[in-house]
């Protein structure tokens, strides 16, 4: 698709010659170029307001969990957290029973 946009601005650029020509295409490329990104950028930008950011409290340890579209899956992913993680290697060495609390405190907005 992009070959063929580039075949049809050379048939617009038949009628001129030699570094025009090149001009004439190298400027259809590079608008190109820059709609991409400006479409990358776009997708991004609601990509990043369709996640969420939440606070949460591992054993008094206050904490964000970033990237996750609810409150369930912040609760899935604190349990995933290097602190959660220590804290019951932690209780394990001691021979004790991990008592790990995660608690949800508020949806931050960005």
């Amino acid at each position: 698709m992009i070959k063929k946009r580039i075949a049809k601005k050379r048939e617009k650029a038949a009628f001129l010659e030699g570094e025009a020509k090149e001009m004439f295409i190298a400027d259809a490329k590079a608008t190109r170029r820059i709609k991409r990104k400006l479409e990358q950028v776009a997708r991004r930008q609601q990509h990043k307001e369709e996640q969420s950011r939440y606070r949460i409290i591992i054993n008094n340890a206050k904490m964000f969990v970033t990237n996750v579209a609810n409150e369930e899956e912040a609760l899935k992913k604190a349990s995933t957290h290097r602190t959660y993680k220590e804290q019951v290697r932690l209780a394990k060495s001691a021979g004790r029973e991990p008592q790990v609390t995660v608690e949800l405190v508020e949806k931050v907005a960005d």
